[in-house]
């Protein structure tokens, strides 16, 4: 029996993803897919191009964590810890399980359509993607931790940042989606 975490923040090619996961996964195998929203910078981002501001990466540095109320990821983190799909007991709550839902209910749809019956879940973070993906990876005690290679990093090559740190410091397997 394996433990199978998928790792998304949406970008992952669905379609192909659920397809190696299905021909990956055996009766009795736990499969996961979470997603770490970055906080405040996502939900600034969020904020930003609802209103129409013309730099969403300025306006989410300028406007920083302190206009929200929680503070930053590590705040957010600490507060919401890795929850189901739900909506927590805050205002924001809301924002997190919409965030999760749009990251992932479409490649769990898939998976189910598959045969491959996954649960989901997120975590907050801030700055430190790769290391609360690895923090719920050995929590979820993951055999396979199935990542997608989106390459939006600056300084880590084609791979991207979180990924390339994700496979140094992975003590299981890691498997990466193109």
């Amino acid at each position: 029996m394996a433990q199978i975490l998928i790792a998304t923040d949406g970008t992952l090619d669905d379609e192909h993803t659920a397809d190696f996961v299905a021909r990956l996964y055996q009766a009795g195998d736990e499969v996961c897919i979470m997603t770490a929203i970055e906080f405040p910078r996502d939900f600034l981002s969020s904020v930003a191009k609802l209103t129409d501001v013309g730099d969403v990466a300025k306006f989410a540095t300028e406007a920083g964590a302190g206009v929200l109320g929680i503070g930053g990821g590590a705040k957010a983190a600490e507060k919401f810890a890795l929850r189901p799909k739900e909506t927590v007991d805050h205002p924001l709550g809301d924002y997190f399980a919409k965030t999760a839902h749009d990251r992932t209910d479409s490649l769990r749809e898939l998976l189910r359509e598959r045969g491959v019956d996954a649960v989901a879940a997120w975590a907050a973070t801030e700055h430190q993607t790769a290391r609360t993906i690895l923090n719920i990876a050995e929590a979820y005690e993951a055999d396979i931790l199935v990542l997608g290679a989106k390459g939006g990093g600056r300084f880590e090559g084609s791979l991207g940042s979180t990924v390339t740190k994700i496979v140094r410091r992975a003590p299981m397997d890691v498997v990466i989606i193109k």
